[in-house]
């Protein structure tokens, strides 16, 4: 391609091409050391580092204790040779102490400081333990994942550049709400549509309880209420401060993040949708003052 022939390959078909030769050089590694030694329970951890590494981010990601007794065992063993290693180089460090220092800290002393100070390292330590061998495939893993998801990320980032100039340069927004705005658009880029819908709702409800008169809200309600959720301030907000379709609009987000937080796949079928009726809803409320009096409640 006028001659520069890596512009023919895609950007995430080299890097994955890059990850793929990581690992293979890391195997061939590993193999090669393995090989030259008898076999022990820390070699063994070492060559079971890329299904333990699998494992935990399984139970990870999850956030549940799944895997067989095999593999918890593994990983407990892993994080036990992690710590018995710390505790050994600790100690070697307190063995170095001038002779009269050790006499006075004594023995119990000494070894209480191995401990409080022996605790585990770094994983992205570099050295030839199965802890930093597991951490190698973990890197791994998340680089595949990474280089899958390249195209669409990026092509999610002009998807949400076209809504940018929806939201008005002036809307005078609480910092909240712009803080969650900036996690919408991460949570999108990355591919987190749930969350993303949830995020959405989030925005809109901390931007309402900015806006929204709690004076105006009890004034709405025919039984009072100690506490008013993000329906109690839309309904309220009608039609004084918003007009129809915004009002459509924040109920739509309200409700798809309700339904989100419950996966439910209606939810997410229009994501980029939901950021729009978001940037729609906060602009508007953008514009008005901020409520004054007390504290809404939640």
């Amino acid at each position: 391609m006028h001659g520069y022939p890596f512009l023919e390959y895609p950007l995430d078909v080299q890097l994955q091409s890059l990850v793929d030769a990581y690992a293979g050089d890391l195997s061939k590694y590993w193999d090669e050391r393995l090989n030259l030694k008898d076999w022990s329970q820390i070699n063994q951890l070492l060559r079971d580092a890329e299904s333990i590494a699998n494992c935990l981010r399984n139970r990870a990601l999850a956030l549940q204790n799944i895997g067989d007794a095999s593999d918890i065992n593994s990983i407990y063993e892993v994080c036990r040779s992690e710590e018995e290693a710390a505790k050994e180089h600790v100690t070697g460090l307190l063995d170095g102490l001038p002779a009269d220092i050790k006499a006075r800290v004594g023995a119990k002393g000494l070894d209480d400081l191995a401990k409080a100070f022996g605790g585990s390292t770094d994983a992205a330590e570099p050295s030839d333990r199965p802890k930093h061998a597991v951490w190698q495939y973990l890197c791994i893993t998340e680089a595949r994942e990474a280089c899958a998801d390249l195209r669409d990320r990026a092509s999610r980032i002009f998807e949400l550049n076209q809504l940018v100039d929806l939201l008005g340069c002036g809307s005078a927004l609480p910092p909240a709400s712009k803080q969650f705005l900036a996690l919408v658009g991460r949570s999108f880029v990355y591919g987190f549509d749930a969350e993303c819908v949830i995020v959405c709702r989030g925005v809109i409800d901390t931007a309402f309880q900015e806006k929204v008169p709690l004076a105006l809200l009890k004034s709405r309600r025919t039984k009072r209420k100690d506490r008013y959720g993000l329906q109690d301030r839309i309904e309220a907000a009608f039609p004084d401060l918003l007009d129809k379709r915004t009002k459509e609009d924040a109920h739509a987000v309200r409700l798809k993040g309700d339904r989100a937080i419950h996966y439910d796949p209606h939810a997410t079928r229009d994501v980029i949708g939901t950021i729009r009726q978001t940037l729609h809803v906060v602009n508007r409320l953008g514009e008005l003052p901020d409520a004054p009096g007390e504290k809404q409640g939640l």
